[in-house]
């Protein structure tokens, strides 16, 4: 799940971060910050473009050859999916490298 699907979330039930009482920015900090492993990815400005998006109705991005793309639900999920998969691939042998070096203990 995405900070962007639920910060619409929140704006499809009438309200926002800061309406519950939550430091979207403070939250997000504590979880860089949290001594448990973390991945980063690399994404594309079109992965990255789509993850950040809370918009109702979904973005529209405008490419250099003239086409425009509708940020729609299908195209959320593919994207999704697509991060989804490089998580599946690159988690495990990041956590067992981990293991194996001695960095993170199972038990």
């Amino acid at each position: 799940m995405f900070f962007s699907d639920l910060t619409l979330w929140l704006d499809g039930h009438g309200s926002d971060w800061g309406q519950r009482g939550t430091d979207w920015e403070g939250g997000l900090r504590q979880l860089e910050d949290a001594p448990s492993p973390a991945l980063y990815l690399t994404l594309s400005q079109y992965h990255h473009a789509i993850l950040a998006d809370s918009s109702r109705q979904g973005m529209k991005l405008y490419f250099g050859d003239g086409t425009v793309e509708q940020v729609t639900p299908e195209v959320r999920e593919k994207a999704r999916a697509f991060m989804q998969q490089t998580l599946e691939r690159d988690w495990p042998g990041y956590i067992g490298g981990l293991i194996a070096d001695g960095k993170l203990r199972t038990a």
